[in-house]
């Protein structure tokens, strides 16, 4: 990769993973993966060090399952706590159109406070499931595929994208095409924003689907801005649970991490001292961020 996709700029570092190599620039500190053809490990006997023959959206089926349904429900309590109510935002009456909104459970917990709810989704069974269950307008919809204001059928007072803009290649244009669903004045609320830190891409980098793009909170609020929207809140966290580091005692995880963990500190600290800026790259941890955007008239 010679430049950015996000700002164009040339002064971009590879940092090898193993199922693919990340290109992060060093202007705006966007990170970009691209997919390896081949796998250097794949005579151990673990089929995650092989290819895999599964689509996409498969990776998703998992959200109908009763463990995930308990950990949506929950994740929704925790949203309203940290970013509903010290926002002092009144869903009653509002109607919310949740991007990539899993199973549904979240956005029904939504539902009891007033709201009128809907969803996309990319993975069918979840889709069905959703739909069934609850009830509410769902509809099949990617990023990088379909457009929302040609997807869904309605305007919405509020859209949810939910730890979902990672996956979005164009996130300006998908910026534009909300403001045609959009009121002036109705609000984007972009939760658990990604940004590239190593700790994230060597956790991803036995997965067969990931991430297409991880981006710092300013490049993802110039975005907007550029789209015609006004930031109203930004919370960053660092994600407290286990994520990054729940595979560290499986053997074949270590092999890996200590293939490439090693050599990516290395060239990271070598940067560093370079002068380059490297953002939070150095990073072991999953850091994000939680937007919320108006769009102005």
């Amino acid at each position: 990769m010679s430049e950015c996709m996000g700002c164009g700029a040339g002064s971009l570092t590879e940092i090898n993973t193993y199922k693919r190599k990340w290109y992060f620039c060093h202007q705006c500190g966007t990170a970009h993966p691209i997919q390896k053809e081949k796998y250097a490990l794949t005579f151990l006997p673990n089929r995650l060090m092989k290819k895999s023959g599964d689509s996409e959206d498969v990776m998703y089926d998992y959200f109908i399952e009763p463990g995930h349904i308990e950990y949506s429900i929950g994740t929704a309590h925790d949203f309203i706590r940290q970013h509903i109510e010290p926002n002092k935002i009144d869903l009653s009456g509002r109607s919310i159109l949740d991007i990539s909104g899993g199973n549904g459970h979240f956005m029904m917990e939504i539902a009891k406070l007033g709201a009128t709810v809907a969803l996309t989704e990319i993975n069918k069974p979840t889709l069905d499931y959703a739909r069934k269950t609850h009830g509410i307008d769902v509809y099949e919809f990617n990023f990088n595929s379909n457009r929302i204001h040609e997807t869904v059928d309605k305007k919405y007072d509020m859209i949810f994208a939910r730890a979902a803009i990672m996956f979005c290649k164009d996130l300006g244009g998908f910026a534009r095409d909300c403001r045609n669903i959009l009121p002036d004045g109705g609000l984007i609320c972009i939760n658990h924003s990604v940004i590239p830190t190593l700790g994230v891409m060597i956790r991803v980098q036995l997965d067969e689907f990931s991430y297409w793009v991880l981006r710092q909170p300013e490049e993802v609020i110039r975005i907007f801005a550029d789209a015609g929207y006004e930031l109203q809140s930004r919370a960053d966290e660092t994600d407290p649970s286990m994520y990054v580091y729940d595979h560290d005692k499986v053997r074949d995880w270590q092999i890996a991490h200590f293939l490439y963990q090693v050599p990516a500190v290395r060239k990271i600290w070598k940067l560093e001292n370079s002068g380059l800026n490297c953002f939070s790259l150095r990073a072991r941890d999953r850091r994000r961020s939680t937007m919320f955007f108006k769009k102005l008239g």
